[in-house]
């Protein structure tokens, strides 16, 4: 009986318990960094961390919501992938060109 320890009546082996935490927190500051750099930030404080974290749990629940009514207007049960990227894409309120004018899209 190996592996059961200094005495019998000890039982199961403990396991780690899961912690609940907000899973926003999975957005790490090297990603959130990554992706200023994409868009040519150089220098960030850091709040802008805490900020950019909750303005993308915003959009991300505004994509979910409407993903899910459009599914529930096509009497479907399972979102297709292309609808997220066609949401997302409807979504884009401001596109801004530097080599031209500015150029308003309005959902």
């Amino acid at each position: 009986m190996s592996g059961r320890g200094k005495y019998i009546g000890q039982g199961a082996s403990r396991r780690h318990r899961f912690i609940l935490q907000d899973s926003i927190q999975g957005i790490s500051k090297k990603s959130i960094r990554r992706l200023a750099r994409r868009a040519g930030v150089i220098r960030m404080s850091e709040l802008v961390y805490d900020h950019t974290r909750a303005v993308l749990k915003v959009f991300v629940r505004n994509l979910l919501h409407d993903a899910i009514v459009y599914t529930q207007h096509a009497n479907r049960r399972r979102s297709a992938p292309w609808t997220s990227s066609t949401l997302s894409n409807v979504k884009t309120v401001f596109s801004a060109d530097l080599s031209t004018d500015v150029r308003v899209a309005l959902p």
